[in-house]
C-alpha cells in the first residue's frame, strides 16, 4: 500500500489550533493542581517531571512515526489499520 507523502496530508487550522489550545489547557490545569496540592516540593517536583517526560515521550513518538512514513515504513498503528480486508491486524489471520 502506497503512502502519500506527509506533506501532502496536512491538518486543518481548527485541529492545529485544538491541538494547542487542549496542550495549554492541560498544562494550566497541571500547574494549578500542583499548586494547590498539600504535598512536599518534593513529591511536586516528581509529578511535575513525570509531566515533563510524558511530553517528551509522546513528541518522540510523534516524530518516530512522521519519520517511518517519509522512509515509506509503515508505522504500526498504520500497519494495524491498512489491512482491514483479512479481519486481522496486518493481514495475520
Amino acid at each position: 500500500m502506497a503512502y502519500p507523502p506527509p506533506s501532502a496530508v496536512k491538518p486543518s487550522a481548527a485541529s492545529v489550533g485544538a491541538s494547542w489550545a487542549a496542550l495549554a489547557l492541560g498544562i494550566v490545569a497541571f500547574v494549578v493542581g500542583l499548586w494547590n496540592a498539600t504535598m512536599t516540593l518534593s513529591e511536586k517536583g516528581f509529578y511535575g517531571l513525570a509531566f515533563a517526560l510524558a511530553l517528551f515521550a509522546a513528541v518522540a513518538v510523534q516524530k518516530n512515526v512522521r519519520d517511518a512514513l517519509q522512509h515509506g515504513e509503515p508505522s504500526q498503528a498504520a500497519s494495524y489499520q491498512s489491512d482491514t480486508t483479512t479481519g486481522g491486524p496486518g493481514g495475520l489471520d
